[in-house]
């Protein structure tokens, strides 16, 4: 071989050799996970407490698609530029930075792969914003789970035996596991989370509500206040809440005065905020429906009449199952008086 044949051959290969590393670089690049501020969180209490099946950060949404089987879907919040994320069924979707979380279900799936439909997978997930470099942070049958800094909490067992337990975004730090000791001996919804707080009702402290400072060792929950509390969801100065002892209609305590305001007039089943308004579903009302009225209880308004669930709000809709619609989403804008119609995103999904 000539001098000239074998300085092709070596540039060649160094060619190759840059590829490869230019390919590997970019791959760790986008496996590489950054620790968060603890303040970050990964939905809203009130998207969680409905299951968590959208959620929306820097003006994306993240949802799991009902007419594809419950896969993990992104959008714009105007419902355009729709793009399938996962295979599997997903709910407790949490997002922060580079990086979505959730739980995802074998059970369904969009297409068939093989083994893999045999194989039942589950657990936490952690995938790219994008879709890619998909992870399985915990396989593990978890009920309610909430991102708070660089953790995932999530529940484990149910009411006597429970646990909450928490596992760090890169796969690191598990509690609950072997012969590592559960987070906290009790089992706390998480989803109530703000700046290294829980809020929780306490299940064996007669349901009133106690924060738990995850950053503070040892763990030494606080009361807050005395109600039968469900579904917290705390916002500026206030917590609101069902209170249980009233027929579940929703009050808010104010954080600096210490007084608690009822605010809705009929019981609620569920209900979801924002900054301006509260919509809950009520079926202990004369007329059963979904109601809406503003952030101060002012202007209670029955939108449509019949059974409503699963309420989730974007910067832009609420979306909300309708009784015996099975797994199908409706949706209305947040503003205006448009009629509920059927959330359709596989019509422009390309």
């Amino acid at each position: 071989m000539s001098g000239r044949s074998k300085l092709i051959v070596i540039l060649v290969f160094l060619a190759i050799l840059s590829v490869i590393g230019v390919f590997a670089v970019r791959q760790a690049l986008g496996r590489r996970v950054s620790m968060n501020e603890i303040s970050e969180y990964g939905n809203t209490a009130g998207n969680l407490n409905n299951g968590g099946y959208f959620c929306e950060e820097d003006g994306v949404v993240y949802f799991s698609n009902p007419l594809d089987f419950g896969c993990l879907y992104s959008m714009n919040p105007d419902e355009t530029g729709y793009k399938k994320l996962s295979t599997m069924s997903v709910r407790n979707i949490l997002s922060a930075g580079r990086f979505v979380y959730c739980y995802m279900d074998s059970s369904t799936r969009s297409v068939s792969q093989g083994i893999g439909n045999v194989v039942q997978e589950y657990g936490i997930y952690r995938m790219r914003n994008d879709g890619k470099y998909t992870v399985c942070l915990l396989k593990e049958v978890v009920s309610t789970m909430q991102l708070g800094g660089s953790y995932i909490y999530y529940q484990q067992g149910d009411d006597r035996a429970g646990t909450l337990n928490r596992i760090r975004i890169d796969k690191k730090e598990r509690t609950g596991y072997g012969n590592t000791p559960a987070f906290y001996d009790e089992n706390i919804n998480p989803s109530a989370y703000l700046d290294g707080v829980i809020y929780y009702p306490s299940v064996t402290l007669g349901h009133n509500l106690y924060a738990l400072n995850v950053e503070r060792e040892p763990l030494s929950p606080m009361m807050v206040f005395s109600y039968n509390v469900t579904q917290p969801i705390v916002q500026g100065s206030f917590v609101y809440f069902l209170n249980a002892a009233d027929e579940y209609r929703i009050c808010r305590y104010n954080v600096g005065t210490g007084a608690v305001e009822t605010l809705s007039t009929y019981g609620a089943d569920c209900y979801n905020l924002n900054g301006t308004t509260i919509y809950y579903d009520s079926q202990t009302a004369d007329t059963p429906g979904l109601y809406r009225m503003d952030i101060n209880g002012n202007g209670e308004t029955m939108l449509f009449a019949g059974a409503y669930s699963a309420l989730h709000l974007t910067s832009t809709h609420l979306y909300f199952r309708i009784f015996g619609s099975g797994d199908t989403f409706y949706h209305i804008p947040l503003y205006g008086n448009a009629l509920p119609t059927m959330f359709q995103p596989e019509a422009y999904t390309d």
